[in-house]
């Protein structure tokens, strides 16, 4: 069996999720403008949309193929191509961001404790910092 995520599901899902916040401005997403951006053929990435709907996004079949339109994408799907955070995501812009101070602190014991940290949080207690995240993040977002 070949595995299409990487090579036909995902490039197509990024360009649905592009796309779909458009809606108000150009209306519903079609299968052959989601070909023409990814640069696909419209029979692949009906193949993708056919193997996302329900659990990536939200499906309306037309007459033919070319027709089909998106009507909207789930959170895993926001999650999925990056739009929304997840706790491992979360948890690396936060090590990011404070290796980011450390390098523009002064204070030598300072930028040392905030080394220390973001280590910390790319080492050994990234796991339990990445359950944490997970657990806030499934409160404040929609499953």
């Amino acid at each position: 069996m070949e595995d299409t995520w990487a090579s036909r599901d995902l490039p197509v899902l990024e360009a649905v999720a592009a796309r779909i916040d458009e809606l108000f401005t150009g209306g519903y997403p079609e299968a052959w403008e989601i070909a023409e951006s990814t640069g696909m053929e419209v029979l692949d990435v009906v193949a993708a949309l056919n193997a996302l709907d329900g659990t990536y996004i939200e499906l309306r079949k037309g007459l033919t193929p070319p027709k089909w339109h998106i009507v909207g994408v789930t959170p895993a799907a926001r999650r999925a191509v990056g739009q929304w955070p997840t706790g491992a995501s979360f948890v690396d812009r936060l090590a990011a961001g404070i290796s980011e101070a450390a390098e523009q602190e002064e204070n030598p014991e300072q930028k040392r404790r905030l080394l220390s940290v973001a280590r910390g949080l790319g080492g050994a207690a990234k796991t339990i910092a990445i359950n944490v995240a997970s657990e806030i993040l499934e409160q404040r977002l929609p499953h």
